[in-house]
Parts: structure tokens; sequence; C-alpha cells
């Protein structure tokens, strides 16, 4: 299991809880009370999900990218920046 579906995993604990938690205070709560608390749960939720997403992007990238590539693009833009110093 790596992180990313570890994260996904426990996103969906956390909306679950909240959403319990939201329905169970439905009855002294006012309607925009419970509105915020929902978007909040889903936003929150929303944010966990992209950056389980970003993480595992990276990691993807950073196994496919190798020393020489990195040293190249190194050099390059040592290159470009010495060009535009000129």
């Amino acid at each position: 299991m790596d992180f990313g579906t570890i994260l996904l995993a426990v996103v969906v604990v956390v909306l679950l809880t909240g959403i319990i938690a939201v329905f169970s205070s439905a009855k002294t709560w006012r309607w925009h009370t419970i509105l915020a608390a929902l978007l909040l749960v889903g936003t929150g939720t929303a944010m966990l999900i992209l950056s389980a997403r970003t993480l595992k992007t990276h990691k993807e990238w950073m196994n496919a990218a190798t020393g020489d590539d990195i040293a190249a693009n190194r050099d390059a833009v040592l290159q470009r920046g010495r060009a535009q110093v000129r």
C-alpha cells in the first residue's frame, strides 16, 4: 500500500465521520450552520483527495526521473541564466 491509498482511506473515514456528526446534531443546529459544516467537510475532503493525487504524481515523476535528467536540466537552467546576464 502506498501513501496515496492510505491517505484516500483516511479521507473516506473523515468524510463519513463528519457527515454522521452533522446529521446527529441536525436537531439542535439551524440550517445555515448545517450547510456551513457540510461545505467545510466537503471542501476539506476535496483538498485531501487532491493532495493525495499530487503526492502520488510527484512520487511517479521522481521514480521516472534519473540522475542524468536532473543534471541535464540543471545545466540547461544554468546556461540560460548565464545567457540572460550577458
